[in-house]
């Protein structure tokens, strides 16, 4: 049973992996601190390299089945398939990142989460409310409450 490819595959891994890298390369201009007292660039430091790892072993792995299934060459390259949920996904992570000031933690995890379930496909909006207001609540709790990490609470005060 053999895993169907294309060119797509690649290019989306190609653009996670990139992401990827500009995340570490913008977290590294934040305090890192220590594991033990983590400073606001530590978490999506770690992120970043996660996410570069796994973005290389699969962009590696979808290149080297690409080439022994001889699918490499002779078609046009164009944005479909994989590659739009990836911008999509980018699209939403720049959207958190520029108003998570503005907004507040719980309202930007609200609206992350709800973007991110749209992505993906899932279509019940009261399902998808749902998911997003338990993840937004659940979160707030443990990182601002219980963690006590100091996240900006924007002009709702959230």
């Amino acid at each position: 049973m053999g895993v169907n490819v294309n060119r797509n595959d690649a290019i989306g891994g190609l653009l996670v992996l990139l992401f990827s890298m500009l995340t570490v390369g913008l977290s590294l201009k934040m305090p890192l601190g220590t594991f033990r007292a983590a400073g606001p660039g530590l978490f999506p430091l770690c992120l970043g390299i996660l996410l570069a790892m796994l973005s290389s072993i699969f962009t590696f792995g979808t290149m080297m089945r690409l080439h022994r299934d001889g699918k490499g060459g002779g078609k046009p390259l164009e944005i479909a398939g994989s590659a739009m949920p990836v911008i999509g996904f980018m699209a939403v992570i720049a959207f958190a990142a520029g108003f998570l000031e503005q907004l507040g933690y719980a309202p930007t995890a609200f609206i992350v989460v709800m973007a991110l379930l749209q992505l993906l496909g899932w279509s019940y909006w009261r399902r998808n409310l749902a998911i997003s207001l338990a993840a937004s609540a659940v979160s707030h709790f443990i990182f601002v409450t219980w963690l006590q990490i100091p996240f900006p609470k924007g002009w709702l005060g959230l």
